[in-house]
């Protein structure tokens, strides 16, 4: 009863959560910069994503609807309104491999660097590994019923007690293998010294 108990808690514990990759270097991306500076109230920001080109998005607001459109391909320049601004970033050479930050445009030109996270799941995995988790202690249970009925010593109860064992373990695995995972990317942003 206990093992049921443990594999319900296990089954109930949400997404775990994996460490964020290194803060990318404090390096200035090139990219062709735009020799007029932005119009006033807006900043300009140097984007670059660490694990290669990306498109970025930028959530808009367009009248009473909230919108998602492309702001631009890394390493890129872009104007945008001081304040924060919601954004999305997909890599160009992997499209499922992406994730989103609240950005913080401060006054002035700065840089915006970020190594991605990831979120991941396998439905296939997690599903399987419930089946044969679950069937591994229904297998367990019938070889207490088999030991009892045994009238002779060849071990049919102890064998399929460790078949029912195996496959509690193996099931077990899977499950925590195909359990979604979220890892937060991690950013490196910081202000360049005005123009002269």
């Amino acid at each position: 009863m206990r093992a049921l108990g443990l594999v319900v808690l296990v089954g109930c514990a949400g997404t775990r959560h994996i460490d964020p990759p290194p803060r990318p270097v404090a390096i200035i991306p090139q990219v062709a910069i735009p020799q007029e500076p932005p119009a006033p109230g807006v900043s300009r920001v140097l984007f670059d994503v660490a694990d290669g080109p990306s498109l970025i998005q930028i959530k808009t607001q367009q009248g009473n609807n909230v919108m998602w459109g492309p702001l631009c391909t890394t390493p890129c320049a872009a104007d945008l309104p001081a304040g924060q601004h919601d954004v999305s970033f997909q890599l160009k050479s992997d499209p499922s491999h992406g994730d989103s930050d609240l950005l913080t445009v401060v006054p002035g030109t700065s840089v915006y660097r970020r190594s991605l996270g990831e979120r991941s799941t396998s439905p296939g995995l997690l599903l399987g590994g419930y089946v044969i988790g679950y069937s591994g202690l229904v297998v367990m249970m019938m070889s207490a019923i088999v030991t009892g009925l045994e009238s002779r010593n060849d071990h049919a109860g102890r064998n399929t007690a460790l078949v029912g064992l195996g496959m509690t373990i193996g099931g077990g695995l899977m499950f925590y293998e195909g359990w979604p995972t979220e890892q937060q990317g991690s950013v490196t942003q910081f202000a360049l010294p005005p123009r002269q």
